[in-house]
């Protein structure tokens, strides 16, 4: 949006004159009932989309759903920027390959090679029609093509990655007069380049080598730096060791096994200029009767919200120079008794002391403890707890609160329990350090 010269005047807060709001949107959030995806092609620069107004729709969309797979077939101008006999080489190892002849594929999609049924299989001459020289072809690259003799398309390819609970939420934002409608995404995948013409060309080549290879008496000879075919096996784990090392490496065969053995599901391409696609993207990416919408209500606090999207805690009295101090000697500590149950629990034996300030802001209700050591055991519990990862804060209080109930010379942090007299102000000081605002005694 842009708006004329001198159209924008500087307002309160010091704006410049460009800084002006053009534009207010009213947000919904769509309920798709459909399953969005995102495809993305890194290596395409923006603007060039693959559709019909430039020459590139797609021929064809395959999908493994299971593993997630996709392949995308997109054409070729065979009349610009084109080698003509790569064209026809390449097409002719395709046309060639028993893989692609029975549905398969190079490349992760086909396994990349896990438990292959070996290349010794492969048809020494495989029984396909006669086709003219490559001279007569050239000389007719348009007949030719049209006979499927020219690689006249790439294939670009990836695998739909869905996402988990952690990861970001990513949304698409549609706009409509005053209107911008948000619509998560399910899943996206990134479609890169395929080189299936480079693996067929090898595998036309390695089957020729082995003609050639045969003895009179029909057995093939190995020489001694030829490549082979490597088919992986992992044997089974007889330590914890080798469990763990062997362990990732099974999963792994097991996915790529998964991806070869599944089938291709074709899907039908619809152009983003047809109306068919501008019907779909209205009834799915569009918020249909706003006047029906019902208000968000957040079920995080804005100090959750914060903690959420914030890096861990660490707690600052641990770091060098911020020891907590006391203005007289004391030794304060929880001990149960037994030294590695209780390594959890806050203990500390310093000097400190403590200023009647130290609290600039009491909310109202809220009674500030007067002995001083009670209040550094609450700071250093709340402290223990804000440094744990938010999901594991809550299981942290309850164990804390639990030690201190089992065993009598923890009595001292009885204000961890919520009937507790002290409990109020535990959970002030607990909120206070979740949103950065702990304290920190002076050291002396």
């Amino acid at each position: 949006m842009t708006r004329k010269k001198g159209d924008a005047k500087a307002g309160n807060n010091g704006r410049s004159p460009g800084d002006g709001v053009l534009k207010n949107y009213k947000i919904y959030v769509q309920p798709s009932t459909k399953r969005t995806l995102l495809i993305q092609y890194p290596n395409r620069e923006p603007g060039l989309e693959y559709r019909t107004a430039r020459g590139q729709r797609p021929l064809e969309m395959r999908v493994k759903p299971k593993t997630g797979m996709v392949e995308i077939d997109i054409p070729l101008n065979i009349h610009a920027s084109f080698d003509s006999v790569k064209g026809l080489e390449y097409a002719d190892a395709m046309r060639r390959s028993r893989s692609l002849q029975k549905g398969g594929s190079y490349g992760l999609a086909g396994g990349m090679g896990v438990g292959a049924r070996g290349l010794d299989r492969i048809p020494l001459n495989p029984a396909l029609p006669e086709v003219p020289s490559q001279e007569q072809l050239l000389e007719n690259l348009d007949h030719a093509d049209s006979l499927g003799l020219v690689m006249n398309k790439i294939t670009l390819g990836g695998r739909i990655v869905p996402f988990k609970d952690g990861d970001p939420i990513y949304m698409t934002a549609t706009f409509k007069e005053d209107i911008c409608t948000w619509t998560k995404l399910d899943a996206m995948v990134q479609l890169r380049p395929q080189f299936d013409h480079l693996d067929a060309v090898h595998e036309k080549e390695y089957a020729r080598r082995r003609k050639d290879r045969v003895t009179e008496e029909g057995a093939p000879e190995r020489h001694e730096n030829e490549p082979r075919t490597v088919n992986l096996t992992i044997k089974a784990a007889e330590t914890t060791d080798e469990l763990d090392m062997y362990g990732a490496m099974g999963e792994t065969r097991n996915l790529l096994t998964s991806m070869r053995d599944e089938l291709w599901q074709a899907l039908e391409w619809v152009d983003q200029d047809e109306n068919e696609a501008y019907e779909v993207y209205d009834d799915n990416l569009f918020y249909q009767d706003p006047r029906k919408a019902t208000h968000l209500v957040s079920e995080m606090t804005n100090e959750q919200y914060l903690d959420a999207i914030s890096c861990p805690r660490s707690d600052l009295s641990k770091q060098k120079g911020n020891e907590p101090a006391i203005g007289r000697s004391a030794n304060v500590e929880i001990d149960s008794g037994d030294e590695h149950e209780d390594q959890d629990m806050v203990s500390f034996d310093e000097d400190v002391s403590h200023n009647d300030s130290t609290y600039s802001e009491v909310p109202e209700g809220i009674a500030v403890l007067n002995d001083v050591l009670d209040q550094i055991r609450v700071e250093k519990a709340c402290q223990n707890i804000c440094a744990l990862a938010e999901a594991k804060q809550t299981s942290q209080e309850v164990a804390l609160r639990e030690k201190a109930k089992a065993n009598p010379k923890l009595a001292v942090w009885a204000f961890l329990d919520p009937n507790h007299a002290n409990h109020a102000f535990y959970q002030w000081r607990l909120a206070e350090n979740r949103a950065g605002r702990g304290i920190q005694f002076d050291h002396r």
